[in-house]
């Protein structure tokens, strides 16, 4: 079998409530997200949490306070953080690389 077929991915974007999602992170082995209320939960509960920035807002002011189990990846481009409540047409901050997400998680585990 191929290692994909083991990989337990689970995307449950508008599929649970609030209660149903916590009880499911702290369940999980890692997050993977977008800078959101998810990644705020899983980092409160202590899960090893990788935050994908959106470049909007300053994402150290935004940041979840658990620190020691939370990495954030980023595209450092010049025009973050924008501070536009829709970001841009390009949302180039957003794009970064999978082995980018893949190393920060390593570091975590």
């Amino acid at each position: 079998s191929s290692p994909q077929s083991k990989t337990k991915i689970l995307n449950l974007a508008g599929k649970t409530d609030i209660p149903l999602l916590a009880g499911l992170i702290k369940k999980a082995k890692t997050v993977i997200g977008t800078e959101s209320f998810v990644s705020h939960l899983s980092a409160s509960i202590g899960i090893p949490t990788v935050i994908i920035a959106n470049g909007i807002a300053d994402i150290n002011q935004w940041r979840p306070v658990r620190r020691g189990r939370v990495e954030v990846v980023k595209n450092p481009v010049e025009c973050s953080p924008c501070y536009l409540s829709k970001g841009c047409e390009t949302m180039d901050c957003i794009k970064v690389l999978p082995i980018t997400v893949i190393e920060k998680l390593r570091e975590l585990l």
